[in-house]
């Protein structure tokens, strides 16, 4: 089950100052009264971490920052698809998809944030990796502790200026962050190469995200569902590809025994849904999500509930998704998807539209030895 993979170059320098760049002109702002005016959770859409992962030089990490309405704020490395999460605790990269790295208290003094109280979290004490070490030390708390601040008029976009670093942040749910995360992963095609220009199609119709660039091509009324029903199976696939201690593959392979020791935090998870402890309970996972897959590509109720209780013979017939969601995914998932004009745009398969690279909204470029 272990589909991690590491290959990275470690030879890295400190981190220094960046290129500037602007937003947008609806983008700009000047004065606020107080860190609330930042509580929420960002996503940064410049361009510094996919080069990074582009060139191998990070897994498939975006910078997250969370302000809370006390002031209270967090880098966090979001590992985008979650899936490796186990492994990645064991190997030094985090034992979290969305790991704090950073901890400030943040105050907005006219238009200057100022981090104060500055801390690695906790949390970053599991980081060995030398390559997220650095990660951790790009992110906007690490970088600088004071900030010139501009925010769009609906306190949704934000770009931070100092000594000639410009970061470019969304705010987004956490929810639709997730829903988001889900949907890429349907398709047996690489996040690190993907990932961006999906977000880019899968956010055309939300103006926070109009500086990520990309081909901001819409996708039809059938992409919610989609993103409903990919996240259902996408979490079953977290849980069924959870080490745990009585599995045949514990009792044979260390480093999946030791994995199943790890204390590990999957936000992507939510609040539905626990690790199992015994593999038992991970057979039942497995038993819906082999229903699901057995509707989306035959359409065949009687036959996936067959295929579920050979697995799990407690399976009850809940899926946990709508027929309209279950339809959605196998427009995506079905043997011919790659055909529909749809599922290639929406998920860049021909990367004929993706994004170019834009030196000035790339905070890190000549900063770091190639």
């Amino acid at each position: 089950m272990r589909s991690f993979s590491i290959c990275m170059l470690l030879a890295f320098g400190a981190f220094a100052g960046l290129a500037s760049s602007a937003l947008p002109a609806h983008a700009q702002s000047s004065e606020y009264a107080g860190a609330d005016q930042l509580a929420g959770t960002w996503i940064a859409i410049d361009d510094g971490f996919p080069r990074l992962v582009g060139e191998g030089r990070l897994v498939p990490t975006e910078e997250i920052l969370h302000v809370g309405t006390d002031g209270l704020a967090e880098s966090r490395l979001m590992t985008t698809s979650g899936l490796d999460t186990h492994f990645m605790c064991m190997d030094g990269w985090g034992c979290s998809d969305m790991t704090p790295v950073r901890k400030a208290q943040a105050r907005l003094i006219g238009a200057d944030l100022v981090f104060t109280n500055v801390t690695h979290s906790p949390e970053a004490a599991s980081i060995t990796h030398e390559a997220q070490a650095l990660a951790a030390g790009l992110t906007l708390i690490a970088a600088s502790t004071r900030w010139v601040v501009r925010l769009s008029p609906d306190l949704r976009q934000a770009s931070f200026e100092a000594n000639g670093t410009a970061r470019h942040f969304a705010r987004v749910d956490p929810e639709r962050l997730n829903r988001l995360r889900a949907g890429l992963s349907t398709l047996p095609i690489p996040y690190g190469v993907h990932w961006r220009c999906f977000l880019s199609n899968a956010t055309a119709q939300d103006p926070a995200f109009d500086a990520l660039g990309g081909p901001r091509k819409a996708p039809g009324p059938w992409f919610e569902n989609y993103l409903t029903a990919a996240l259902q199976l996408h979490r079953l696939s977290i849980l069924v590809g959870t080490p745990v201690h009585d599995d045949d593959m514990s009792r044979t392979d260390p480093l999946w025994a030791k994995s199943a020791t790890m204390p590990v935090i999957n936000t992507l998870l939510g609040a539905s849904f626990a690790y199992p402890a015994t593999n038992a309970q991970r057979f039942n996972h497995r038993g819906v999500l082999l229903a699901i897959s057995a509707m989306v590509h035959f359409d065949d109720e009687k036959r996936a509930f067959q295929v579920a209780r050979q697995i799990a013979p407690t399976f009850n017939g809940d899926m946990g998704v709508t027929s309209a969601e279950l339809a959605a995914l196998a427009k995506v998932m079905r043997k011919d998807a790659d055909l529909d004009p749809d599922v290639r745009d929406l998920f860049c398969l021909d990367l004929k539209d993706a994004p170019a690279p834009r030196p000035q909204f790339d905070p890190f470029r000549g900063r770091l030895p190639n």
